[in-house]
């Protein structure tokens, strides 16, 4: 991200704006990951999904009425929508977008359709560069299909002679993967793609689902919870692989003391305030049109597209209200999920400078979401 890009998303979160949209697109998914059960569950059916014409809507009111600058598309496998590649091209009349696939449905034709379509960023979602991917991704194989789907969009990239998409790796550090996550940087760099990014794993028990009530609802799901024994990597782990990174020279000694600097400022400012939201920062907004608070907050929803307009959605009494409530006073699922973020969370530089800078924002940014909702109440 450029600096003036990056003023311009905190500017708008100051004045209770939300950037980035997260926007599922399908419910389906060919992988059964151990990292993500929705593979399991069946809250919504594909027919329920937005269509077409309706996504287009969405994303006008988003661009024009929220001031959103970049939109990521995600979803258990958003390759599986045929419509895809036309969804992409409509974002790219006013922002970028950004895609994040497993890649195994990757074929010639689409990859051709979607680089022509605009599409900014793919990021191809694997954990190992080998069958511990098959492992946690739950495919035998899935490994060798998802680089067959890199090569295929870096092919077609370089036959269209296109200077994008960008191609990343992104990886979810588990305790089963994180050995191999140099060997990741060196398949990166062997291939000549763009960066490796990190997620964590979204882990929960039964007790904090069941406790996470709002307005006498279980608003959890629990769709992150471990299947048998928890996947999240150890704190040991963790400053291994960051001590590993920094001897392969991946990382700069420089980089990794200036992260720890500010990840110290971050652990004072959490001693003093409550709770910092990290998805606020985001638009979330699932299949069948619900602005839901994240993914494992799924069960709720400040509404749906389908019977309220975006802008009126996001300046709504219970989106604040909602807000308001877990700065205060955090579900039990918040601390087992980003509490966990926060301490295993191998963030970028730049992505530990944007938390500190929403910590300093984030009661402007609540005020700024109260002034609005009263206007428009």
């Amino acid at each position: 991200m450029n600096l003036a890009r990056a003023a311009e998303e905190i500017s708008l979160f100051a004045r209770g704006y939300a950037p980035v949209v997260n926007m599922s697109v399908n419910t389906c998914c060919n992988q059964r990951c151990l990292i993500c059960q929705r593979w399991r569950m069946h809250w919504q059916s594909e027919r329920d999904k937005l269509t077409l014409d309706e996504i287009k809507d969405l994303v006008y009111q988003l661009v024009k009425d929220l001031h959103v600058k970049r939109f990521r598309i995600t979803s258990t496998e958003p390759l599986l929508r045929p419509d895809l590649p036309e969804i992409v091209r409509y974002i790219r009349q006013f922002t970028g977008c950004s895609l994040i696939t497993n890649g195994m449905a990757m074929t010639e034709d689409l990859a051709h359709k979607l680089i022509q379509a605009g599409i900014s960023k793919v990021r191809f979602s694997i954990d190992a560069p080998n069958e511990v991917n098959d492992v946690l991704r739950g495919v035998k194989g899935s490994w060798e299909r998802s680089k067959q789907g890199i090569e295929i969009l870096k092919q077609v990239r370089d036959r269209m002679g296109k200077p994008y998409p960008q191609i990343e790796i992104y990886s979810v550090l588990t305790k089963l993967n994180i050995p191999y996550i140099p060997d990741m940087y060196r398949f990166v760099a062997q291939e000549g793609l763009d960066g490796l990014a990190f997620g964590i794993v979204w882990e929960n028990t039964h007790g904090a689902v069941d406790t996470t009530i709002w307005k006498g609802k279980v608003v959890a799901r629990n769709h992150m919870i471990p299947v048998n024994e928890s996947l999240k990597p150890t704190p040991e782990q963790v400053a291994w692989l960051r001590q590993e990174l920094v001897r392969m020279g991946l990382i700069t000694k420089g980089a990794e003391q200036a992260k720890r600097l500010v990840e110290r400022v971050l652990g004072i400012m959490r001693g003093r305030r409550l709770f910092r939201c990290p998805y606020h920062y985001f638009i979330n907004i699932d299949p069948v049109g619900n602005f839901i608070p994240c993914t494992v907050m799924g069960g709720y929803s400040f509404g749906n597209i389908r019977s309220k307009k975006a802008r009126d959605i996001w300046f709504s009494d219970s989106h604040y209200e909602f807000l308001t409530r877990v700065e205060r006073e955090p579900f039990p699922v918040c601390h087992e999920i980003c509490e966990a973020k926060e301490e295993l969370y191998m963030a970028s530089l730049k992505s530990e400078i944007r938390g500190l800078v929403m910590s300093l924002l984030y009661p402007v940014n609540l005020k700024s979401l109260r002034r609005a909702s009263r206007s428009f109440s």
